[in-house]
């Protein structure tokens, strides 16, 4: 931050905790509760709050709050649980503080994403103590610093943070609708109510990934899990396993996969999730915890599979044959089993056609999206540290 940036503490510019209920409270008095769960990076999810009279609320439900003040989660301050508050009848936990801003001295707008930014993340986390539940006191949320703005400055802050924000939000809702429409046409496109193949005779491939326990070297060939399956991809991670070159080449001769093939996780709570080999991976290999396939390209070509794949009934077909052991999952023979679908290429190519023209859409808005939030995190860093200043309207 620049050396001409002034500071001052939260304390001069908002008052703390100012209304309580008190044990005199009726014990008809009913609210809507308001606990740390509720409430995530900004945002007060007001769908799962829930309503209760003083008489069953829990003891921490103490923290009344008024619309215009601003909670910041005390317990695990790295989660950012913080949020403005909107008007209702409310009460909050003592797992937050509740902060008024003073009228002539802050916004609550500008307050929140303030709090929200990794500066003052940073601070709490200076602040916190404990290990399982690490947390920070009013005390100490009351003496974080945050630069010195006049109010008039702090409103046009928040207005264009709450701006690009808004676009953000616009931009996640057409993703999410993109998706709803995708999953419709994938249900309606596949027909599982007639099943002309069993999954192995329309895979030319369909394998379990390596079962030895791989030594391990510090760069070289990965080895990849199920915590690699990302939103339809296997992508690579920083954490990731590496491995000697020889091992990867004794588990490649064992399995050569190749990019289009489709990954299914096959044991765990994560059983059934799938993930798609994209063409730029590193050389790579993949433990057990994954069954690799791949279409038979006289059957099945291998987007029609991952398509079927990802169809709610076979997602039910699958579950139905996992094994009840102490980590459930499914058998390569029992997978192999499975009834799908198997029309003519023809008509299989027609339904990756609609889909992928759905999926572009998606691609490109969370292409969008990614630009958006880098945006916003520059704007923010420049805007909340006072490297850049707003100009008056």
């Amino acid at each position: 931050m620049p050396e001409s940036c002034d500071f001052v503490t939260l304390s001069e510019l908002a008052d703390f905790n100012c209304e309580s209920l008190g044990t005199d409270t009726p014990a008809e008095f009913t609210f809507d509760y308001i606990d740390l769960s509720s409430v995530t990076t900004g945002s007060i999810d007001l769908g799962s709050l829930e309503q209760l009279r003083f008489a069953d609320a829990p003891s921490r439900a103490r923290r009344v709050v008024r619309d215009g003040d601003v909670l910041f989660g005390t317990v695990r301050p790295r989660l950012r649980s913080h949020a403005l508050a909107s008007d209702g009848n409310f009460v909050a936990s003592t797992g937050f503080c509740v902060l008024r801003p003073r009228k002539c001295a802050a916004s609550g707008r500008f307050l929140i994403h303030y709090l929200l930014s990794d500066a003052a993340e940073r601070q709490a986390r200076r602040l916190e103590v404990g290990s399982n539940y690490p947390a920070v006191t009013e005390r100490d949320v009351a003496l974080l610093e945050i630069p010195q703005f006049p109010l008039e400055e702090q409103r046009r802050i928040a207005e264009i943070l709450d701006t690009i924000d808004e676009t953000i939000q616009a931009t996640e809702r057409v993703i999410a609708k993109s998706r709803r429409v995708e999953t419709a046409l994938l249900m309606d496109s596949i027909d599982f109510s007639h099943c002309e193949a069993r999954l192995g005779e329309v895979c030319s491939l369909l394998q379990d990934g390596t079962h030895l326990p791989p030594p391990r070297t510090s760069e070289g060939p990965l080895l990849l899990s199920v915590q690699n399956l990302d939103n339809g991809e296997l992508r690579p991670s920083a954490k990731d396993t590496h491995v000697p070159e020889a091992f990867w080449q004794a588990t490649r001769r064992a399995l050569p996969i190749e990019a289009g093939d489709v990954c299914l996780a096959v044991v765990g709570a994560t059983l059934g999730k799938l993930g798609v080999v994209p063409p730029d991976l590193p050389p790579f290999t993949v433990q057990r915890s994954l069954t690799v396939l791949r279409g038979d390209s006289k059957r099945m070509q291998n987007d029609y599979l991952f398509a079927v794949m990802r169809h709610k009934e076979f997602q039910r077909r699958l579950w139905q044959r996992v094994n009840q052991t102490a980590q459930p999952g499914v058998y390569l023979g029992e997978l192999r089993a499975i009834a799908v679908p198997s029309p003519p290429l023809r008509e299989q190519q027609q339904v990756v056609s609609v889909l992928d023209k759905i999926k572009a859409t998606i691609w490109c808005n969370n292409k969008q999206l990614s630009k958006l939030h880098e945006l916003r995190a520059g704007l923010a860093a420049d805007l909340l540290s006072g490297r850049v200043r707003t100009v008056a309207a």
